[in-house]
């Protein structure tokens, strides 16, 4: 049974990925049968790789959010990420707050240089390849070689990325796992000019996506691959929310958009949220980051993993499956729409939209 059907537990893991140019912090998540959280081993795979673009925090951000150190933001999303992995995916989070002032195409670049490390040399890469060999033999029949993909970085290893030092990536032991791409505000930039200019990209995933420059909306449209597309209804997301409308008709198909009534550009870590107002007014929603987590995992479920599963567990489903609690505080609400032609939806149309709990608004759509 897949791991999305019958979660498990998931861990973490902080690395710095050597590269030429600079050194750079990755923190990883990935499936495990253990409930350590740190130092948990890796359960067996094969697992989908999912590389997650965290947005772009500064001083100027408004409403000010703390705490104010944003050059660890890629390891603030645990909430969400942390319940994809426990579905059955390795997710992989580069810091990127040094490269948002270069452009683009700088994150971009560290997308990629996070995808080689995870595939060549990360320790645990046995788990997001296929198909495993070396010169042409089965990995068993190479037993020195085998048990190092798995030894964890040794000492040697260790100075080497403390004195910055380039690492040659080891024998390519397989082929790639699906890749999945989810981003966050800024991050989605990257995320989609990634999608529409890389082959082997299977999906990918917004949330508060920005589409104030020339080539986010071109590049998303353009990408042609299953989307699903995430964001607040309110005040302070008016500029990313209405684009998805205008956005909708040019997707290529299977799409889906989500929004959430009344949450803001930084309300998506949960209740305790390691983002977080700095006047101490709480998110609008509490488990707005379970909710987002749930869905992304369905989504993914069916587009990368290739689960078959019933469309109501990413719909209409009325408790969250991970810790079975309600999807909605009071007054609060999902709209969605989706368009997956040829699918069977039992119950749904393959192409409708719906609201879910109490949102006493007309839809936009």
């Amino acid at each position: 049974m897949s791991l999305y059907l019958s979660p498990m537990f998931y861990g973490i893991e902080d690395h710095v990925a050597p590269h030429i140019s600079k050194p750079f912090a990755v923190r990883v998540y990935y499936p495990t049968d253990d409930d350590l959280l740190l130092g948990a081993p890796l359960l067996s795979g094969p697992h989908p790789l999912v590389i997650f673009a965290h947005g772009q925090r500064s001083s100027f951000t408004m409403p000010k959010m703390c705490p104010e150190d944003y050059t660890r933001d890629h390891r603030r999303w645990g909430v969400v990420l942390g319940g994809i992995a426990r579905s059955g995916y390795v997710v992989a989070v580069p810091d990127l707050s040094d490269v948002f002032s270069s452009g683009v195409e700088s994150v971009v670049a560290r997308i990629d240089q996070t995808i080689d490390w995870m595939r060549t040399q990360w320790h645990g890469r046995r788990t997001i390849l296929t198909n495993p060999v070396i010169e042409g033999r089965a990995i068993s029949q190479v037993p020195s070689q085998a048990a190092d993909l798995d030894a964890p970085p040794s000492d040697v290893q260790e100075a080497k990325l403390a004195a910055r030092v380039h690492i040659p990536p080891p024998v390519f032991p397989g082929n790639p796992t699906p890749l999945a791409l989810v981003g966050h505000s800024w991050g989605t930039r990257a995320v989609c000019t990634y999608a529409a200019t890389h082959s082997g990209v299977a999906a990918a995933v917004t949330i508060a996506a920005t589409f104030d420059d020339n080539t986010s909306v071109p590049n998303i449209i353009g990408a042609g691959i299953p989307t699903l597309m995430i964001c607040g209804k309110a005040v302070e997301e008016s500029m990313n929310f209405a684009p998805m409308d205008s956005i909708w008709p040019e997707l290529p198909t299977p799409k889906y958009q989500t929004a959430f009534q009344g949450v803001g550009h930084w309300d998506w870590f949960g209740r305790f949220g390691a983002i977080r107002r700095c006047d101490g007014t709480p998110p609008t929603w509490r488990e707005t980051g379970h909710i987002a987590s749930e869905l992304i995992a369905g989504f993914l479920a069916r587009h990368v993993a290739r689960v078959a599963f019933p469309p109501p567990d990413l719909v209409p489903i009325p408790l969250l499956r991970p810790n079975h609690l309600p999807w909605y505080d009071i007054g609060s609400a999902i709209q969605m729409r989706w368009d997956v032609p040829g699918e069977n939806f039992d119950t749904l149309p393959s192409t409708g939209d719906g609201i879910l709990g109490l949102w006493t608004e007309t839809p936009p759509w």
